[in-house]
């Protein structure tokens, strides 16, 4: 009862704040924004069935393409020449419309070898298991295949193939959107439909939305304490059978649990909008419920302790704001750094793009390893290393976040996230290392609003 009390408070000191009503106006306005989205499409099936085809040729689920180890990918890059080439010579719908990808179609495959074709059983195996096979995921269903013909010289064989849409065939599949039910085309948006949602919940999530409401989060919930300790008000609450650091902590869970209800109701209302305009259920966007509400909490423990210390909710948002932006500049300068040591030649051609053609110069490999490279970093390198080591991962959780949304969406199969990503950050050691940062910083702030004498 304590707890409900106090979030309670929480809740009409945000009422009061006229920033609350912009936040909410906010979110209603973008959850009614993705309810006028409209997408179209615009893809041509034999296209998109040629791209099906070629994956039958190089069998990108057996690594591949998937992995870095350059001995690796050359071996790989060998074994797939001696493949067939598998080309799609026309394409019928059998059941819906012609070009959509809800449609089951008929699709003639010509698969051409080097040498004498492989036995027909084969054949249909290849197209059965390695058509449409995207890292494991399916392009398209096929749902059966048989050889119709085979050329004089026993070098081509044509297979007739009938496909039917998997949950990846819409996702990868080309649409027009739009908004305001159409009324507004974005040509520029145009392209594979899970791209477009992956561009709006990006946006939405960790660029100009997710700064946007975290930053008016800080706003409203910076005068949460500075409130509590004025003069009246505090000698009311301690006069409560209650202990101080409880009391405080009430105050921190109240505002958090006020800003994930809100972050749910915006997130949740945008990806049921976007869900059922799209027939796309993707949802890895709902993730972004918690890890915005974690990158908030981090935020808030500052600020909870800028306002025990300060009591003024200026001084509040004033220092959040810019311990925010420090983090923020450790996360740039830590991954930059990090891309020297793992990735040199794509650090060396990034930096030559920038140069006169004149002042180029070509990259000479160093021998040396990641850890080695590492290691002989200078002093503010090892700096910034070691800043980012034990400070929250604030730039790690925008980075885990657009990893797991692609995956969902492009691949509709999260597990990929691994796999496609050579980065080392994982979401145990972010949120543990973010964590205890939280726990220091309340901690803190609980010792210093139990000693001090109001």
């Amino acid at each position: 009862m304590k707890f409900l009390a106090t979030l309670r408070d929480s809740l009409y000191e945000a009422i009061d704040a006229k920033v609350f009503y912009v936040m909410v106006g906010l979110s209603a306005f973008l959850v009614l924004l993705a309810l006028t989205a409209t997408f179209e499409p615009a893809g041509d099936a034999k296209d998109f069935m040629a791209k099906a085809a070629v994956l039958v040729s190089a069998d990108l689920n057996k690594g591949g393409l998937a992995r870095y180890d350059p001995g690796h990918l050359d071996e790989w890059m060998k074994s797939q020449a001696s493949k067939g080439q598998f080309n799609v010579v026309s394409v019928e719908a059998t059941e819906g419309a012609e070009n959509h990808p809800d449609s089951h179609y008929r699709v003639l495959i010509r698969a051409t070898f080097p040498g004498p074709a492989p036995d027909p059983d084969e054949v249909l195996r290849q197209v059965r298991e390695g058509f449409g096979n995207l890292f494991g995921s399916r392009m398209v269903n096929v749902t059966d295949a048989r050889v119709i013909s085979r050329s004089g010289d026993g070098k081509s064989v044509e297979i007739e193939a009938r496909t039917a849409p998997s949950r990846l065939t819409r996702r990868l599949w080309l649409f027009h959107f739009s908004i305001l039910f159409g009324a507004v085309s974005l040509p520029f948006m145009s392209g594979p439909l899970a791209g477009q949602l992956y561009g709006i919940e990006n946006i939405l999530v960790n660029s100009l939305g997710a700064t946007v409401a975290l930053l008016v989060s800080v706003i409203i919930t910076a005068f949460f304490v500075p409130n509590m300790l004025r003069k009246g008000t505090i000698d009311l609450l301690l006069v409560k059978p209650i202990r101080r650091s409880t009391l405080l902590l009430y105050k921190y869970v109240g505002g958090l649990t006020f800003i994930f209800l809100n972050t749910t109701l915006a997130v949740g209302g945008v990806w049921l909008a976007l869900s059922l305009r799209s027939g796309v259920w993707a949802p890895g966007f709902l993730m972004s419920i918690p890890i915005l509400t974690f990158f908030f909490a981090i935020l808030y423990a500052l600020s909870t302790l800028f306002g025990v210390l300060t009591r003024s909710p200026i001084a509040a948002i004033l220092l959040t704001c810019a311990f925010w932006f420090f983090l923020f500049l450790v996360g740039v300068g830590y991954g930059w750094f990090e891309m020297e040591a793992t990735h040199p030649k794509a650090m060396h051609e990034a930096l030559q793009a920038g140069r006169p053609e004149s002042e180029r110069t070509p990259y000479v490999e160093d021998g040396l390893t990641p850890d080695e490279r590492r290691a002989r970093q200078n002093w503010f390198k090892q700096g910034v290393r070691k800043l980012h080591a034990i400070l929250p991962r604030t730039s790690d959780l925008g980075d885990l976040t657009r990893r797991y949304l692609l995956a969902d969406l492009m691949y509709d199969n999260p597990a990929l996230q691994g796999r496609l990503e050579t980065a080392k950050t994982s979401w145990g050691e972010t949120l543990t290392v973010s964590g205890i940062f939280i726990a220091l910083m309340l901690a803190l702030a609980c010792w210093r609003f139990s000693c001090t004498d109001y």
